[in-house]
């Protein structure tokens, strides 16, 4: 056994010990033994001293903190072997890294959405210490992002959009300027919205709050928004040559409605305002046609409408002779115009 050096104080038959160094952290198995007349006595029975480590203080992180937010703990003893964080009294896993007496931990799993209440212990030969502090902070959401609409994806006015996200969480699609477009409650960890664009180029991220916390911005998703097909209303058949054609489903800022006929534009006359026009075409229909038109705001063109399929009566001839009052031999030419290799 080893003396251990320091100072006895007191009378009678008591006395106090104080070691000349401090306990070291940890068990210490000690007996003491008492010398009269030069006549020393029996060892007495062993005692264990546990000496707890000092408490670790954990650093407060931001708050709302991100949902893989990294702990800093400071204090931990040179000696130590191991060190652990509880949250709500529950061990947590994950993954420390030392620099000096100042660990951090990053967990294996992230933080649960909203408050959470930590505190850490460190053990030194075989003895914990006490518990940290409690240390109290809000974890956001992990950050979502669109799984649909796609980067850089052309999608109807009323198309679905999706995307993974905490279970029942409610998500939020945002302009960039932080405004909120609409928001969705998911079921399960599946959310979708349908929302009514305005056809153009878009620009939005989404965010998701759980327990009352937002998560950060997800990544910006730019994309597009078509325009609707038109409508061709079918002619009558035969249809006349100048057979105004009625045209519907149109976007009313539209700012150009195009006919074409076999692929090829017809240039005519267009009538009308708000979701529907009316069209004249500038020269006669030709005998058979096949009509297709797309509608056009800013860069967005809709594609082209279902082909309407129309035969067309020729125009009406016109006589140039006879004139019309006027007097002529029983035998002269006629003649006059119409369609090109036409039977008149």
């Amino acid at each position: 056994d080893t003396p251990i050096p320091g100072i006895f104080t007191g009378t009678g038959s008591e006395r106090v010990f104080t070691p000349a160094q401090d306990w070291s952290f940890g068990k210490h198995t000690v007996k003491v033994f008492q010398v009269v007349n030069s006549v020393a006595s029996d060892a007495s029975e062993a005692r264990v001293i546990c000496v707890q480590p000092l408490p670790l203080t954990i650093i407060q992180p931001p708050n709302p903190a991100d949902a893989t937010q990294a702990l800093t703990l400071v204090g931990v003893h040179p000696a130590v072997e191991n060190v652990k964080v509880f949250l709500d009294g529950h061990h947590v896993p994950g993954i420390f890294t030392r620099y000096g007496e100042t660990y951090t931990f990053v967990p294996d799993l992230d933080w649960a959405p909203g408050t959470n209440k930590v505190w850490a212990t460190q053990v030194v030969n075989d003895t914990e210490s006490l518990p940290s502090e409690m240390c109290v902070f809000s974890a956001r959401p992990f950050t979502v992002q669109f799984d649909t609409p796609q980067e850089g994806g052309y999608y109807e006015q009323d198309f679905e959009m999706t995307g993974r996200c905490h279970p029942n969480a409610l998500v939020k699609v945002l302009n960039l300027d932080g405004s909120v477009v609409g928001s969705w409650r998911a079921i399960g960890t599946l959310w979708t919205g349908i929302y009514h664009w305005i056809p153009g180029f878009k620009q939005k991220r989404v965010v998701q709050v759980v327990n009352g916390v937002e998560s950060a911005p997800g990544p910006v998703r730019h994309f597009y928004i078509s325009l609707a097909v038109p409508l061709v209303g079918k002619p009558a058949h035969p249809a006349e040559s100048d057979q105004m054609l009625e045209i519907t489903g149109l976007y009313s800022e539209a700012v150009a409605v195009r006919v074409y006929n076999k692929g090829h534009a017809v240039t005519g006359h267009m009538t009308g305002s708000g979701s529907s026009r009316q069209f004249v075409p500038a020269q006669p229909w030709p005998h058979e046609n096949r009509i297709t038109v797309t509608q056009q705001l800013g860069d967005i063109v809709s594609n082209p409408s279902t082909p309407v399929d129309f035969i067309a009566r020729p125009p009406v001839p016109q006589l140039i002779d006879p004139a019309e009052g006027e007097y002529y031999p029983l035998k002269f030419e006629l003649s006059g115009t119409g369609v090109s290799d036409a039977t008149v």
